[in-house]
């Protein structure tokens, strides 16, 4: 894009996501589709798996291949980690290249990748416990605390409203504070793909780049993955239809297939084609901040001209955030002395 850099509002970001979205939409679409397919079948198939294996009445007539499931759901449970780890790394990567006109091929994108696989699939691990464990603790919480007031009531049938008020505002601290942790975590997959840290490194710092604007970041990948939500509730129809035709037709075994694969096209395509949206919004936000915060522009321009620091002298470059005021004050004497 090459563009200048600087702090920019919601909408500009927006704005800028989209340009480099549509303008660069087949490389987008050839980077995201593998894994967005792995990450379709192996979700699909886990969802399968979990279902019938939770089935009582299945589980009872199929002991052997209940096994044989259980055994299936534990390879595909990594696999499926894995695929997320690359497709938000390999996104974060080209979204990169493509906001500093830094080009990189498809498949150099996926070799850089390869290179530091198992760190990207530790910060994936690393993100899903801290974003889901606390919201995901309140609400068992808050759902305990309702099954108690049911059992001490009496009124397991027929609950107060009052009863229903606080499981319905249990939900949704545990929604607000699921987007709370998911934008204070969501930068953690652009800070290791481009400044190339460790795991826990990138989460500390994503924390701290997020600080001041989580609920611009929330507000954004929210509303984008509402929109991809409610186009795949847009296969719903279609799917009852065919349901219906095949009780018509008395050619149920071929409208559920049909059904079937109407449902998972759908669920690639949104996988393929919205969720790389949000991963190249998270890596502008990223930029934004390190604007705000650390003057990236400033950086970016001196090195476009030529002027970047040797990194010798970049390492024992005195921080004026690291170091107190009268450190800073003290700096034209000892240059006068010299």
């Amino acid at each position: 894009m090459n563009e200048s850099l600087r702090p920019m509002t919601v909408g500009e970001i927006l704005d800028r996501t989209a340009q480099l979205y549509r303008g660069n939409f087949l490389r987008v679409l050839r980077v995201s589709v593998l894994p967005a397919a792995v990450i379709v079948i192996t979700y699909s198939a886990i969802f399968i798996l979990v279902r019938e294996i939770t089935n009582q009445q299945w589980r009872a007539a199929h002991t052997e291949r209940g096994v044989f499931y259980l055994i299936s759901l534990l390879l595909l449970i990594p696999l499926h980690f894995m695929s997320v780890s690359v497709f938000h790394a390999a996104l974060a990567r080209l979204t990169h290249n493509l906001y500093l006109d830094e080009p990189q091929s498809t498949g150099e994108i996926y070799r850089t990748i390869r290179k530091r696989f198992g760190r990207y699939l530790w910060l994936l691990l690393l993100q899903s416990i801290f974003v889901l464990l606390i919201p995901g603790l309140l609400f068992f919480l808050g759902f305990l605390a309702f099954g108690f007031m049911l059992v001490l009531t009496g009124k397991s049938s027929d609950p107060d409203w009052w009863m229903i008020a606080f499981l319905l505002a249990v939900l949704t601290g545990s929604l607000f504070l699921l987007v709370w942790q998911a934008a204070r975590f969501g930068m953690g997959s652009a800070v290791c793909v481009i400044e190339d840290k460790k795991a826990r490194l990138s989460l500390k710092r994503s924390v701290a780049l997020s600080r001041g604007t989580q609920w611009r970041i929330g507000f954004c990948c929210g509303a984008i993955w509402l929109f991809a939500s409610l186009i795949g509730l847009l296969a719903t129809p279609a799917m009852r239809l065919l349901y219906q035709l095949g009780r018509t037709m008395q050619q149920m075994s071929v409208m559920i297939a049909a059904a079937q694969t109407l449902h998972y096209t759908i669920a690639l395509l949104i996988q393929a084609v919205f969720a790389p949206v949000i991963s190249m919004l998270l890596v502008l936000f990223y930029y934004d901040q390190r604007v705000r915060k650390e003057g990236y522009d400033i950086e970016w321009m001196m090195r476009q001209a030529g002027l970047e620091a040797p990194p010798v002298a970049a390492a024992e470059a005195v921080s004026p955030v690291a170091n107190p005021p009268f450190e800073l004050a003290a700096a034209p004497d000892s240059v006068g002395e010299q």
